[in-house]
C-alpha cells in the first residue's frame, strides 16, 4: 500500500504545481486513521554479532567523530539511498516495516508542521518545500529534515553523529539531539551517523576535494558496555542546569535526587570553576532561599566537571589502548605492508591538509608554536639537549636527502643532454642520405583492376535512380531520399492516435470537416473525390503524398505511408511530430491562380506594397553557356508611412515602373527571352488571381477589379508604360 502511495507522491513531484499535490494527497493520506496507526518503536541498543555486520568504512569515519560516541559500533546497511529508514528498520528489528512506510510518515509529518520545520531548518539547510520533493522521490538522499520528522514520527529521540571532516560552525547542528514533541525523560535515544560509502580519499577525489556524506549507518553499543548505555538514557539529565528529578509510585510527585559532591584533585584543572564574583555574593547574602540556590548550582557544576573528567580520562585510556594495538600491529607488519601502511596515512594527513582554509591553518600553526614554547618551558636541561640533539638529526638527514635528489636530477638532465645530442646527429645523418635514396625511389604501383571495378560498382550504386529516388513524407509533409524513409502500414505507426485532427484545424484547413465525415466512413478507401493535398482516416490527418495504396497476399486491400526519421522518433517517444499538420503547422496549398507569379506581376496584384526597393541580382559564372539558373544578390528595403491603402487592382503601369526598377549587372545585354522568365506580365494571369483573391481572401473582398487597366497589360511579354518607362536596366 505504502509503496503505491510513495509511487503517486513521485509523479506528483514532476509536476509545475508540485508542492500543492504533494500537500492535498498526504492531506487525504492523513484521513486514513486506519492505515496510519501510531508506530509500536522499541529500539535495540547492543550490537550481536550473530545479527549484526559491522561497516569497516564507517567504523573509520566514526575515530573522527566526537569521543563519546567513538566506543560504539557502526552496523552495516544497504546503501540505496533509503539507508536512513533503513537504519531505522535495523534498529526497530521489526521486518513488517518498509522504507516506503516510514518516507511517506515523514513526508506527511513534514507537510503537517510545515512551518515549525521551516523555522528551524530552513536557514541551515534550505526551504522545506524542496526537500518535501525530493523526499518523494523513492531512493533519495535523506537529510536533516528527514531526521527531525522521523523523531516525532516514532516518538523517539534520534542522535545526529557527524564526522569532524571539513567540519565548520554551520555544522554544529548536526551533531545534536532531535527530541520529538512530546519528549518525556524515559525517551529511548538512538544514534545515526553520518557516513560515506568510499573512504576519504576516494570521496575526495570524485567530489573535486571536497568532502560530504551520501550513506547513513545506526550506531549500537558493544554487547557488555552497559555504563554507556546509561550515559546515553541520562545524556539529557546530565546535561540540564537543574537538579534531577525522579517519578515515584508512592504518590506520583516529583522529588529530587540527591547527587554526591566530587572534588577534583589539587593538581589538575577544573575546567568549571564557579566565579569568585559568585562566591563573594554568597557571603553577602543571608537569604537561606539565595543560599540554597547557590549550594545547588555549586553542586550541578561539580557533577558536570566530574563528568567532563571522566570522558577525558576514559579518551586517554582508549589512546593508549590503541597505541599499545598498533605497536604490536607493527610489529607483525612486512617491510612492505609498513611502507604501504605509511604511504596510506601521508595521503590521508594530506587530504586533510588540503581541506584545510587559511584560517585554520593559521590557527594550527599558532597551536604548534605554543605547544612547542610550552615544551620546552617544562623541560628540564637534560630533556632540552637531548630535543636540540634529535632537531640538528633531522636537519642533517634532509640535507642529505635534498643533496641526494640534486645529484639525481644532474644525472637526468645529462641523460636527457646526451639522448638530444645523439637524436640530433641521426637526423642529420638521415638528412645526408636522403638524396641519395630519392634517386632510388620507385613509381608507384598502377591501380589494381578490382579496385577501379568497386569504385565504379558503388559509384554506380550511389548515382542510380533507386539510391536518388526521392518521397514524400505522409505526416510532416517534407522531403527526403526514399532510403531514409520508413514504408509502414498505417497499423504499424507506433502512436497513431496523436495524429488525430485538432479541433483548431477545423478553421484553418478547408473542407478538412468534408473529408473526415466522408473517410471516416471506411477507413480502407481514400476518397476519390478528394482533390486535396491531404487526407483523413478514422479522424488522423496524413497527406496524400506520403500514402500508397497495395493489395498483400490475400487480395487484401491496404495502405502504406512514408514516415521521416524525425516523425517516427517522436511518435516512438509518444511525442506528437513537430512539423506535422496535428502540432498546428499547417502552411496550406498554393491554388494554381497564385502559382508562377513573376515579380511585376506579384507588384500588380498586391494590396500593401513598399515605395521603394533596390534588389541588385548577378551571375555567379562569367560565361553564360556554363552558368546555372542560380542568382545572388542583396535586397534593401527603406520603411515609409502607409498613407493610403489600395481600393483599385491591378496597378497602373505608370506606378510600376515607378515603384520597381530591376538593374542587370554583367559582360553583355540579356536577350528579351531572358528578360522575359524575370519580368514578363500576363493579363489572364492577373485577372485569374485577382479572382480568386476577391473570392477567397477577406482582405481583398471589398477592391475593385479594374478591367480598363487590365486591357493594357500585355498577353504575355515585358511591361513597357506610354512614357517608355521600363522597370529594368542594363549597367555593362
Amino acid at each position: 500500500m505504502f509503496e503505491t502511495l510513495l509511487t503517486l507522491l513521485g509523479k506528483a513531484s514532476m509536476t509545475s504545481n508540485y508542492y500543492d499535490q504533494i500537500r492535498t494527497i498526504c492531506q487525504q493520506i492523513e484521513i486514513l486513521k486506519w492505515l496510519l496507526t501510531p508506530i509500536q518503536f522499541t529500539p535495540i541498543t547492543h550490537f550481536d554479532p550473530k545479527v549484526h555486520r559491522v561497516d569497516q568504512k564507517a567504523k573509520l569515519y566514526l575515530q573522527q567523530a566526537s569521543l563519546d560516541v567513538q566506543s560504539m559500533i557502526t552496523i552495516e546497511v544497504a546503501a540505496d539511498g533509503n539507508c536512513l529508514y533503513n537504519s531505522i528498520i535495523y534498529l526497530s528489528g521489526n521486518t513488517l516495516s518498509t522504507p516506503s512506510e516510514l518516507r511517506v510518515r515523514s513526508l506527511i509529518e513534514l507537510v503537517k508542521d510545515e512551518n515549525f520545520y521551516h523555522n528551524r531548518f530552513a536557514h541551515i539547510v534550505g526551504p522545506v518545500n524542496e526537500a518535501i520533493k525530493n523526499i518523494a522521490r523513492n531512493f533519495s538522499f535523506s537529510e536533516l529534515y528527514e531526521i527531525a520528522a522521523l523523531s516525532n514520527v516514532l516518538k523517539c529521540n534520534i542522535q545526529s553523529v557527524y564526522p569532524t571532516i571539513a567540519y565548520r560552525s554551520d555544522l554544529n547542528i548536526m551533531n545534536n539531539t532531535f527530541e520529538h514533541a512530546q519528549c518525556s525523560i524515559a525517551s529511548e535515544t538512538i544514534c545515526l551517523f553520518w557516513t560515506h560509502t568510499e573512504s576519504e580519499i576516494e570521496a575526495r577525489r570524485s567530489n573535486a576535494g571536497n568532502w560530504s556524506p551520501n550513506h547513513f549507518v545506526p550506531l549500537l553499543l558493544p554487547s557488555d558496555n552497559s555504563q554507556s548505555q546509561n550515559h546515553l538514557r541520562q545524556s539529557k539529565i546530565s546535561g540540564s542546569a537543574s537538579t534531577p528529578t525522579k517519578a515515584t509510585t508512592k504518590n506520583n510527585t516529583l522529588t529530587q535526587v540527591r547527587l554526591p559532591e566530587f572534588n577534583a584533585d589539587d593538581n589538575e584543572m577544573q575546567p568549571f570553576q564557579v566565579p569568585s564574583t559568585v562566591i563573594t555574593t554568597t557571603n553577602e547574602i543571608t537569604t537561606p532561599r539565595t543560599k540554597r540556590r547557590l549550594r545547588l548550582a555549586e553542586t550541578c557544576t561539580s557533577f558536570e566537571s566530574t563528568i567532563v573528567e571522566q570522558k577525558r580520562m576514559q579518551a586517554r585510556e582508549r589512546m593508549a589502548a590503541k597505541r599499545v594495538a598498533a605497536t604490536s600491529e607493527r610489529a607483525l607488519l612486512t617491510p612492505d605492508e609498513a611502507q604501504q601502511q605509511r604511504a596510506t596515512i601521508r595521503e590521508i594527513n594530506a587530504a586533510r591538509r588540503a581541506a584545510l582554509t587559511p584560517k585554520e591553518i593559521e590557527q594550527q600553526r599558532s597551536l604548534a608554536v605554543d605547544r612547542s614554547m610550552a615544551k620546552r618551558a617544562t623541560a628540564t636541561p637534560i630533556e632540552a639537549e637531548e630535543q636540540r640533539v634529535l632537531a640538528r638529526e633531522r636537519t642533517a638527514t634532509r640535507r642529505a636527502a635534498r643533496v641526494s635528489e640534486e645529484a639525481k636530477q644532474q644525472q637526468t638532465v645529462a641523460y636527457k643532454t646526451t639522448r638530444l645530442q645523439k637524436t640530433v646527429k641521426q637526423k642529420q645523418t638521415v638528412m645526408k642520405r636522403k638524396p641519395n635514396q630519392d634517386a632510388n625511389v620507385d613509381w608507384p604501383k598502377p591501380v589494381d583492376m578490382d579496385c577501379k571495378v568497386n569504385c565504379l560498382k558503388n559509384f554506380i550504386q550511389h548515382m542510380s535512380m533507386d539510391s536518388l529516388a526521392e518521397s514524400v513524407c505522409g505526416i510532416c509533409n517534407i522531403r527526403r531520399y526514399k532510403r531514409e524513409l520508413r514504408h509502414v502500414p498505417l497499423s504499424e505507426i507506433p502512436s497513431i492516435e496523436l495524429l488525430k485532427i485538432h479541433p483548431d484545424l477545423h478553421n484553418i484547413i478547408p473542407k478538412i470537416q468534408e473529408i473526415n465525415s466522408f473517410n471516416s466512413n471506411d477507413s480502407n478507401v481514400q476518397s476519390s473525390t478528394n482533390n486535396q493535398s491531404f487526407t483523413c482516416i478514422n479522424g488522423m490527418f496524413f497527406y496524400e503524398a506520403g500514402l500508397y495504396k497495395t493489395v498483400d497476399r490475400k487480395k487484401r486491400s491496404m495502405i502504406h505511408c512514408d514516415v521521416c526519421m524525425e516523425c517516427w522518433s517522436a511518435l516512438t517517444k509518444e511525442k506528437i511530430p513537430k512539423f506535422s499538420a496535428t502540432n498546428k503547422l499547417w502552411v496550406g496549398d498554393i491554388p494554381k491562380q497564385l502559382q508562377g507569379l513573376t515579380i511585376p506581376e506579384q507588384k500588380l496584384t498586391a494590396l500593401y506594397r513598399h515605395n521603394s526597393c533596390i534588389v541588385k541580382l548577378q551571375s555567379p559564372f562569367h560565361s553564360t553557356s556554363t552558368a546555372q539558373s542560380a542568382l545572388k544578390g542583396n535586397c534593401i528595403s527603406f520603411p515609409q508611412d502607409v498613407i493610403n491603402i489600395t481600393t483599385t487592382l491591378p496597378l497602373e503601369l505608370d506606378d510600376l515602373c515607378d515603384s520597381l526598377k530591376i538593374i542587370f549587372v554583367g559582360s553583355r545585354m540579356p536577350q528579351r527571352s531572358q528578360l522575359k522568365h524575370i519580368l514578363t506580365v500576363r493579363k489572364k494571369k492577373i485577372y485569374d488571381a485577382l479572382q480568386w483573391l476577391n473570392q477567397n481572401n477577406p482582405l481583398y473582398r471589398y477592391i475593385t477589379i479594374s478591367q480598363s487597366t487590365i486591357d493594357k497589360l500585355p498577353d504575355d511579354d515585358v511591361p513597357e508604360s506610354r512614357g517608355k518607362k521600363v522597370i529594368y536596366d542594363f549597367v555593362i
